[in-house]
């Protein structure tokens, strides 16, 4: 387990200091694939170097399967560091060396493989990363895409427990990076490595990660699991984040438009997780409360294999009526938000 304990750390710029992390905490079980995202600045990219000491904190603690990293020697941490494999936005590969002996950097400065073991291993790699035919390739005739599977089979050339990724899709297209995050998930199912990933895209959450970490001028301002982070965002800064894979907001133009409507009604964001999403609740409210009800916004998306939808709904009745509508969704299981509403409006 990785476990990151009231972390503090402050950098010296220009003068002044700067707060990169504020008293975070989190703990990340064996096997998991979590993610941590936030934009530029917040913090992130700190806190991952946290977890193979390239940065130690100004307070605080961080722990690898029991062990204070900040209490470690030289050669103990080193132990540490080997179990750690890390995968970077801009590829660090040798441009003057094949893809072969990219892969098999790691294993030489170990001196602990025989050259023949090496090889093995690079050739097992190569084959995981489904770039056996080009061993002898240098970085330079590779595309970004297959630069990033050299970078992973390099990172895993040691039989690491954690892969630690900064990044490592930010500098590629939307295609490519859907190879490489198909990869990374390969990794983890086949070979049960733990996966700390940070990023500014929250796509590569959506698709990637079982839980995430949403991170703000250098604090964890939510956390949980991806499904619950996609269909229930609670901070702004998520909503942010979330609305770029899962838009939930009608145009002002269609606002302009409801201003018209006299009767009075409820405009309701409506948001459906896994089984009740099945469920046609606009039907029941139609009929059993008698209510007029127009679908203005609809979304469906799965995360995790789990479905998640969000519909904004105008519902026009009387007061009353309106009132039984909310009591339904909420005896449904339905979370649900008021986007606006007109009780009552004179011609």
């Amino acid at each position: 387990m990785i476990r990151l304990q009231h972390i503090s750390k402050t950098f010296p710029s220009k003068g002044q200091t700067v707060q990169a992390l504020r008293d975070v905490s989190l703990d990340i079980p064996d096997g998991e694939i979590f993610g941590v995202i936030g934009f530029s600045g917040a913090g992130k990219s700190t806190l991952l170097r946290m977890v193979n000491a390239l940065e130690t904190p100004d307070e605080g603690s961080v722990e690898i399967d029991g062990q204070e990293l900040g209490t470690l020697g030289h050669k103990a941490l080193r132990g540490v560091r080997k179990g750690i494999g890390m995968v970077f936005q801009q590829f660090n590969l040798l441009e003057s060396q094949t893809v072969a002996k990219n892969i098999a950097i790691p294993l030489i400065l170990s001196h602990k493989a025989s050259k023949e073991e090496i090889e093995q291993r690079v050739e097992t790699l190569l084959e995981f990363v489904e770039l056996a035919d080009k061993k002898d390739a240098y970085p330079w005739q590779l595309s970004g895409g297959q630069k990033q599977r050299v970078g992973i089979a390099r990172a895993l050339a040691t039989n690491p427990r954690i892969l630690l990724c900064d990044e490592a899709t930010s500098a590629l297209d939307p295609e490519t990076t859907g190879s490489i995050l198909e990869l990374l998930a390969r990794v983890n199912r086949e070979m049960n490595i733990t996966i700390l990933f940070v990023t500014h895209q929250v796509q590569v959450i959506k698709e990637l990660c079982r839980k995430v970490a949403v991170m703000e001028q250098g604090q964890i301002v939510e956390t949980g699991s991806a499904v619950d982070i996609f269909s229930h965002p609670q901070r702004e800064v998520t909503r942010r984040f979330v609305q770029a894979v899962i838009p939930d907001a009608i145009p002002k133009s269609l606002y302009t438009m409801l201003q018209q409507e006299r009767r009075p009604f409820r405009l309701l964001r409506l948001r459906f997780l896994g089984e009740n999403a099945k469920e046609n609740i606009l039907f029941r409210i139609n009929t059993e409360l008698h209510v007029e009800s127009s679908v203005l916004f609809a979304s469906v998306n799965e995360i995790q294999k789990q479905i998640v939808s969000v519909f904004i709904v105008q519902f026009i009745g009387s007061v009353e009526q309106l009132e039984e509508v909310a009591k339904l969704l909420e005896s449904r299981g339905v979370a649900y938000e008021e986007v606006e509403s007109y009780e009552s409006r004179s011609a």
